[in-house]
């Protein structure tokens, strides 16, 4: 006989474990074809840069912070990649402050200047990822009015964007 009493095949294979094994190897096939058929498709997001040369000008900043500033200082990600570069300070001016002036006869408004802070603008190159909307810049929107934070590894910075150049 070729299948004994205890199911066995030859006396030595059981034909229950013959059969569980024969259909996971019928369907290891089964599934890769499957899946490749199905599918499997692998859709490739590309991050898309673009490099944008915005003016940012910078108030209340004190003299000591100012006189560190210096063309071409950078700004580096996480993975020391740089994002950020300061291609040209514009002006370094003393800040100019709306005042008035009550001692005479007729308080009249006028600009004075503090010398304890100091204004400047400058021209910054940013790596910015595109987004659908607008341009990112470390996870920020560049708009004119938004503002910008340049971090280096000597100073930080935080004002306002007062201009876009592509």
């Amino acid at each position: 006989m070729v299948i004994d009493e205890r199911g066995r095949l030859f006396g030595k294979f059981n034909v229950i474990d013959i059969a569980v094994v024969l259909i996971v190897f019928a369907m290891v096939p089964m599934f890769i074809i499957g899946g490749k058929i199905m599918g499997a498709k692998k859709v490739e997001s590309e991050v898309k840069h673009e490099t944008l040369t915005v003016a940012v000008k910078f108030t209340k900043i004190i003299p000591e912070l100012a006189g560190v500033m210096k063309e071409g200082d950078v700004e580096k990600a996480e993975n020391n990649k740089p994002i950020g570069k300061l291609v040209k300070i514009i002006s370094n001016e003393p800040q100019k402050l709306l005042a008035i002036d009550v001692n005479m006869s007729g308080d009249k408004l006028g600009l004075a200047t503090d010398m304890s802070y100091r204004e400047i603008k400058a021209l910054f190159e940013l790596d910015c990822v595109v987004d659908k909307r607008a341009p990112v810049y470390r996870g920020y929107v560049v708009k004119i009015g938004n503002s910008l934070t340049f971090s280096t590894d000597l100073y930080s910075l935080q004002g306002t964007i007062t201009e876009i150049r592509k």
